[in-house]
């Protein structure tokens, strides 16, 4: 499939050792999130700066510089972030776990690599500057272009949420043992009725020598412990492959999230994650999990948290996806980006299944904003939208241009290598609304859903297509390629009415009959507080949701409806004259988590299911 698109699948540093990919890039092969004894220095205390400025002001990381309500709400440009670090052993490698966009790293004013990926962590060697003290700087610019995503699609887009930016999650020096691990998968499967957890681990040692490892599965106590040699080659690369039975097996789900640890131990390192006993199946139209049928209750989530941002703490995430769960909720969507680990964790404890995506947003929707506004609470053609439409829509090929799906794929592997072993993930999305009714556009999603399997076959893999009146029922590419129909659909809302979603809902249906059908977004902007009979009061957004689902409730394939979103949330894409100037107000609950009328009527509809 890369090579029809003219990609080649090893432009990105990706390379397998026995069968088991992985990444090399800045010269390490590109680690999972793997817990270690190795001694990790946190470096919190920074000073900032924005390019314009001469001061520096002191501040902590996690940080975000443009805070929604800020005075750098708008600033696009370059920053900068200084602090001193000291090098205290051998084997150092800088860790940021997240920066958001372009990212430079200079140590004593020598470049030694960069970051254009936002949201998932990179590493750098810096094992061979002396031990000692140095000057650490990290250039960070926010300006989004065509290639990179998310990405800008004309000068002067409006984008579908802040993008909070800087060091938004923790940065470290990790001093790394002679031999570590840095790809540790352990993916449950049933087999006869019986559970194994398959284990695919790589190993970073010296070239050519060998190594007695000992690997341990730990549940409430000890189910497995072996040895086995690690053999390293000239690269110095070793791979571990089993699958290991799990006797009495504890399974993880919604009402049952138990973990397991596995755990491989050397004479330099030992290092383990967790896991859990979880298989995702889905046939006939239906979704199952641990061979029991599940319908998907859920909401969109964004990533955000006052003036934190990005830079939110594990506290936040869990009191978030507590309240799905007491909304008889059990699925979450992560929106539009990977969130962060701790998320993911708790995700895992809670018991909630989760969509995590990377943000490949509206590629090739040039044409949609071009021609259309969202004018509170609808879409009009906007003023030449006909004279510029063939332009508009020759640059809807963007979805297919080789680098920017590069640039998602290399994403992609990246976001599953780092949480692969989380059971509460049971879909993978290769992105959102892309335009996605042509076959070359559909081919490029093509390529990234068979890019994800080849480093995780055990879930499925989706993409939320956008609604498109009488166009996505007769073109729509992705429902050939994904797993499961996902829909976001605003019937009722930006146009038509709520009604109209029952003709194409049947034909979807009966055309893919055997795939499960699942709503990832509906919703309409509400006040909180306003119960003036308008298209904007809370009992309008209540009952839109509620004949949305009633609707969606007789079609036979019907697996899952997300409610968009948790919380209202910055998003420039609404100005000044929203009911909320540069919000996205279709939260169940408002920016400071005042509980709208909707929550309730969702939590009764759920309920019922």
């Amino acid at each position: 499939m890369g090579k029809q698109l003219g990609i080649s699948t090893y432009s990105f540093a990706e390379r397998s050792k026995e069968g088991i990919p992985y990444l090399f890039e800045n010269g390490l092969p590109y680690k999972g999130d793997i817990r270690s004894d190795a001694r990790r220095v946190y470096l919190s205390g920074f000073k900032f700066r924005t390019a314009s400025q001469t001061e520096w002001t002191n501040i902590q990381v996690p940080h975000c510089f443009n805070a929604a309500d800020g005075a750098l709400r708008d600033y696009r440009g370059d920053v900068f972030y200084e602090r001193e670090i000291t090098i205290e052993g051998d084997g150092a490698v800088l860790c940021f776990l997240g920066s958001f966009l372009f990212t430079e790293v200079y140590i004593d004013g020598i470049r030694i690599g960069k970051n254009d990926e936002g949201y998932l962590p990179f590493y750098f060697d810096i094992s061979g500057f002396a031990m000692g003290r140095h000057r650490l700087t990290v250039k960070i610019n926010n300006c989004t272009d065509a290639a990179t995503i998310p990405l800008s699609l004309f000068p002067g887009h409006k984008v579908g949420w802040h993008h909070y930016a800087g060091l938004h999650r923790a940065v470290y020096i990790e001093y790394r043992p002679q031999a570590y691990a840095f790809r540790l998968d352990c993916i449950p499967r049933r087999e006869n009725g019986l559970w194994r957890a398959a284990i695919s681990a790589l190993f970073k040692g010296a070239a050519n020598e060998s190594l007695t490892n000992t690997i341990r599965i730990v549940g409430d106590e000890l189910v497995y412990e072996s040895q086995f040699a690690l053999c390293f080659d000239s690269e110095g690369i070793a791979a571990f492959r089993d699958a290991i039975a799990i006797a009495n097996p504890r399974l993880w789900d919604i009402d049952t999230p138990c973990l397991y640890t596995c755990q491989m131990s050397n004479g330099y390192e030992t290092a383990e994650v967790s896991f859990g006993l979880r298989e995702v199946t889905w046939r006939d139209g239906k979704i199952y999990i641990n061979g029991r049928q599940v319908m998907l209750k859920g909401v969109c989530r964004h990533e955000v948290n006052g003036e934190k941002g990005l830079a939110t703490d594990s506290e936040t995430s869990k009191r978030e996806l507590a309240l799905i769960k007491a909304m008889n909720g059990n699925f979450a969507r992560l929106a539009h980006y990977p969130h962060s680990a701790e998320t993911l964790a708790n995700a895992d404890a809670l018991g909630i299944y989760l969509w995590e995506e990377v943000p490949y947003y509206q590629a090739g929707q040039k044409i949609t904003h071009a021609s259309f506004g969202k004018q509170l609470g609808g879409s009009r053609l906007r003023p030449r939208a006909l004279a510029e439409l063939f332009g508009n829509l020759a640059a809807t090929s963007q979805a297919k241009e080789p680098e920017l799906l590069k640039t998602a794929a290399r994403s992609l592997a990246k976001l599953v290598m780092r949480d692969i072993n989380h059971p509460s993930v049971i879909t993978w999305s290769v992105g959102n609304e892309i335009w996605s009714v042509s076959r070359a556009n559909g081919l490029g999603l093509q390529y990234l859903i068979e890019h994800v399997k080849k480093y995780d076959a055990s879930r499925a893999v989706n993409y939320a297509a956008m609604c498109m009146p009488l166009m996505t029922g007769l073109f729509e590419q992705s429902f050939k390629y994904a797993d499961w129909l996902c829909l976001n659909e605003y019937y009722g809302w930006y146009f038509g009415k709520i009604s109209d979603l029952r003709k194409l809902a049947e034909k979807i249906s009966k055309k893919y009959s055997d795939k499960p059908f699942v709503i990832t977004e509906t919703g309409s902007d509400t006040k909180f507080g306003l119960h003036d009979n308008s298209k904007h009061c809370e009992e309008f957004q209540a009952n839109f949701l509620r004949e949305t689902h009633a609707i969606m409730r007789k079609i036979k394939n019907f697996a899952g409806f997300t409610v968009w979103v948790l919380k209202d949330f910055p998003c420039p894409e609404y100005g000044e004259d929203n009911i909320i100037p540069y919000y996205n107000c279709k939260g169940l609950f408002d920016k400071d988590m005042n509980e709208k009328l909707s929550y309730q009527v969702m939590k009764e509809i759920f309920g019922a299911e």
